[in-house]
């Protein structure tokens, strides 16, 4: 689990230095956020982490493209930022994908 918690945390601050409007991911656009409603562009950087993990049993199904993050199994959020404040997938039988 902690291999894959880190794996997440490269990839979303690596995606974010790699962006030229990185500051909604580090620091938050009020107007990006509307109550209920996840950081789009965290959204995005979750979508992109699932795709690089194996999840054979679907436990990552309501981790769909259109949806609130904060919302899906295992996603935790600021409840007045809207930010990913953490992930809890130990229970979860996810691997990462050999590259």
């Amino acid at each position: 689990m902690s291999v894959l918690l880190y794996a997440l945390l490269v990839f979303l601050f690596g995606r974010a230095l790699h962006r030229s409007d990185a500051a909604p991911l580090l620091v938050p656009k009020i107007a990006e956020h509307a109550a209920g409603n996840c950081i789009e562009s965290e959204r995005m950087a979750l979508l992109d982490f699932k795709k690089s993990i194996s999840d054979p049993q679907d436990k990552l199904s309501s981790w769909a493209m259109g949806q609130d993050c904060c919302s899906w199994e295992g996603v935790r959020c600021d409840n007045i930022t809207g930010n990913v404040i953490g992930l809890e997938l130990g229970e979860h039988d996810l691997q990462l994908k050999a590259s």
